[in-house]
């Protein structure tokens, strides 16, 4: 029946009889394996733009360092 299903950590086949204890053990495990990967998301995202912000003000300083040249040689004697 699982190779039917697929393997995911999103799908959980109990058997009867339940055992409580291992039921909510088994509960709060995923709820803090999904609740972990929720954050690593998150930082993944924000650590993105932090890179993407810090590129583009390189390539605003860049741009204008060039300018800055390209003025002083035009101004040169």
């Amino acid at each position: 029946m699982v190779r039917e299903l697929g393997e995911t950590d999103r799908l959980l086949i109990l058997k009867k009889p339940f055992d409580n204890i291992e039921v909510r053990q088994l509960a709060a495990s995923l709820q803090r394996k999904w609740e972990l990967a929720r954050q690593a998301e998150a930082k993944l995202e924000s650590l993105e733009r932090m890179v993407a912000e810090q590129t583009r003000g390189i390539r605003e300083a860049h741009e204008e360092t060039i300018l800055r040249l390209g003025g002083a040689s035009g101004q040169a004697p």
